[in-house]
């Protein structure tokens, strides 16, 4: 598996992997690079184009939150589709916006 798609924001990498689970929803994954070894977050993109908190590990600051998602928010159709690009078997992230 390889680290695919890549925004960078202040110490933060907002990324996708090449080979993601099908049992999930469409996310996106968040790292602060000075605290990498404190896991990741994931950030549920929806069908709505809203962005939602999927699940929170230590390396994202909670004041940091809100900033990464309106990122997040305002790169919502790139995202999606470099993730439909990139994960066509699960059949990608169908909008509904």
């Amino acid at each position: 598996m390889s680290l695919l798609l890549a925004l960078n924001w202040g110490n933060y990498i907002i990324y996708t992997w090449s080979l993601e689970s099908i049992q999930e929803p469409v996310h996106v994954h968040v790292t602060n690079l000075s605290r990498r070894k404190k896991g990741d977050t994931k950030f549920w993109l929806m069908v709505d184009g809203t962005v939602q908190l999927g699940s929170k590990n230590t390396s994202v600051l909670n004041r940091d939150l809100n900033d990464i998602m309106e990122i997040i928010r305002l790169n919502f159709i790139r995202l999606a589709i470099e993730y439909n690009k990139l994960h066509p078997r699960n059949g990608g992230l169908k909008l509904k916006i």
